[in-house]
Parts: structure tokens; sequence; C-alpha cells
């Protein structure tokens, strides 16, 4: 688990054999006043568990095993510290070797990981009388109906949150979620305090008269409050209230007039 991106926001969090520290020298405590690793932790359950070798468990799960140590991983120096700890890949750590193994495509994990789950998943699948798939009281046109069922569509169902993607699991901007935001047509404006207890105060630029929308709206796209306002050439001072409805959390304060558009996000407190 390699999550030390070293302030590089533009880096991926990969499923490997690269540990953080604080989780490999700060678990609980600082070294030396009970600072513990995971890693080690890790490995050690496996063989207080009595857990097969790391080729063993490949076979088990109808895999080949591996002869040579640069059939694990294309990372080569992973590869030669894996050889030079363990001397005989019939000896490496299964929590080990399922780290270094390269990912499938598109997944998180690498082979042996991936047949385990899968297995694992379809024993919960088969043997749970509740999957729907399973249930005989279901007639073919509702477990269709269910199947065609997107978490998306359940949420649409079973709250106020229309403005949603299909697919719910991609990260979704307020550019996306609020509708006819053009990042070519921006309004610049300044918003304080942030964060707020009630009073909202806005100074927008405009370079002539013109009337404009505001919005603030939640980070699930649910529109919260809506005015609107009369801008003139120069710079206005609005104020607005925020309902008492507004719990604390994070908002965005979206502005529209015409098809020029700007928005920032303001932290409501109570």
């Amino acid at each position: 688990m390699h999550v030390d991106c070293s302030w590089n926001f533009d880096c991926s969090w990969n499923f490997d054999c690269k540990i953080i520290d604080d989780l490999r020298n700060f678990l609980f405590g600082k070294p030396g006043q009970g600072g513990m690793d995971l890693a080690a932790i890790n490995i050690a359950r496996g063989r207080e568990r009595g857990l097969a070798d790391y080729n063993t468990i490949r076979s088990d799960f109808g895999l080949e095993r591996l002869t040579n140590f640069s059939q694990i991983s294309s990372d080569i120096i992973m590869n030669q510290t894996l050889e030079f700890v363990y001397g005989d890949i019939n000896k490496i750590d299964p929590w080990v070797g399922l780290l270094a193994e390269n990912h499938m495509s598109d997944a998180l994990f690498g082979k042996t990981a991936m047949t385990i789950l899968k297995k694992q998943f379809v024993a919960l699948r088969n043997g749970d009388r509740y999957y729907y798939l399973n249930d005989d009281a279901l007639s073919p046109l509702d477990k269709l109906s269910l199947k065609n069922t997107r978490l998306a569509d359940i949420v649409r169902r079973n709250s106020p949150v229309t403005i949603l993607k299909d697919n719910i699991f991609l990260v979704q901007t307020i550019t996306s979620i609020s509708k006819d935001i053009r990042a070519d047509s921006f309004i610049d404006f300044a918003l304080y305090p942030n964060p707020v207890h009630q009073m909202l105060f806005l100074r927008i630029p405009s370079d002539i008269q013109r009337k404009a929308i505001l919005q603030v709206v939640d980070m699930q796209g649910k529109l919260i409050m809506e005015r609107e306002a009369n801008l003139s050439g120069g710079n206005n001072t609005l104020t607005l209230s925020l309902p008492f409805s507004c719990t604390p959390g994070t908002y965005a304060m979206i502005i529209r007039s015409g098809n020029l558009t700007g928005q920032k996000l303001f932290i409501k407190v109570d």
C-alpha cells in the first residue's frame, strides 16, 4: 500500500509492497513508545495461523507455481529484493507475494489476489438464498429489472438528490454537479468569512449592470438556497443569510449571469 505522494498530487495510490511510515513505524505510537510495524504484524499473522507459502497458495487456487523470482513482477528491483530476503521462491510469505505481483488489467490486485477474491465472492453469492438470482419468489422480469438497477437509481428514488451521474463511484466536481456551468465564462468574486456561521458576504465585480442568480449547493448537488440579485457596474457587496436548515458542512456558492458563471467552496459551522 503506497500512499507517500511527497506532495505530488498527480501520483496514484497503489496496492504494492511499499508502506508509509505511519504504518511501518508509528502505528499507535512512535518507535520505542509503542510504535509497531503493520507489515511485520501481517507477516507474523500468516505464520501464526499456518498459512502456506505464496507459491503453494497459487497452486492451491489452480495457478501455476513460479520457478523464478523474475516471474513475480516486472519491477526488477522488487524481484531482486525478494530474492535477497527469501533466497528460495518457495519461502515467500503469502501477504508479501500477493502485494508484489503485477496488477491485472484495470484491477487493483495481481492474479493470485484476484483469484482468491473471485472464489470467495462467488461462494458468498451462490450460497446466499437472498441473492436476487437465487430467489424463486422473483419473476424473470423482476430479476431483469434488478440487474439493470444501479446505485444511482436507488439514491434518486430515496433522496432529494437528483443531479447525479449514473456511475456514482466516479468523483464528481461541483462543476459537473451544477447545471450549465462553463469554465470558459467565469465570474470572479470574493466570499467571506470562510468558515461561516450564518451571514455570508459576497463582493462581486461587474463591468455592466446585470441580473445574477446566486445559488448555494451541497456536495451532493442539492440546491439549498437560491436568490436573484441586481448587479451594477463596479464592485457589488451583497449579504446572504444562510437558511437555518443549512447544516454544518462544505457547500458551493454559485453565481450565474447569462452565460457567465462563478463558484467558490465554503464551510458552514455551528
